[in-house]
């Protein structure tokens, strides 16, 4: 016991490690996809305005102007959509990863458990 006792705890405490890490990183992944995200919005945005006055200052008929933008636009939407598509599954990922980190730790815990309260004939 005196063997298998420092070894569980330091398995633990490995295990409690890893899964903070894998958080860290997934937190991480997170803040730069939202700020990415921002950053995608603000540039539509932009180039909507930019084509906006371009197009009132050059007179260039509004009809071709405005399905420009839309392209632009169709875009943007697009380039959005494959980076929430990336951040479900990295974030499905990180959930797998802690639920089998979790699952570890509680199979361990139980085979402690067990094995201090068998009787030692």
């Amino acid at each position: 016991m005196s063997v298998v006792f420092p070894q569980w705890s330091k398995s633990l405490q490995e295990s409690q490690a890893g899964a903070e890490q894998t958080f860290k990183q997934a937190a991480r992944s997170l803040f730069w996809t939202k700020w990415t995200l921002v950053a995608s919005v603000l540039v539509s945005l932009g180039i909507a305005v930019f084509q906006f006055n371009e197009s009132r200052s050059a007179g260039i008929d509004s009809a071709a102007q405005a399905e420009k933008s839309n392209a632009i636009l169709r875009q943007q939407v697009e380039l959005q959509r494959q980076a929430l598509e990336h951040q479900a599954k990295e974030a499905a990922a990180m959930r797998e990863s802690v639920e089998s980190l979790r699952s570890a730790i509680a199979t361990q815990s139980m085979r402690t458990r067990t094995s201090t309260s068998t009787p030692v004939q």
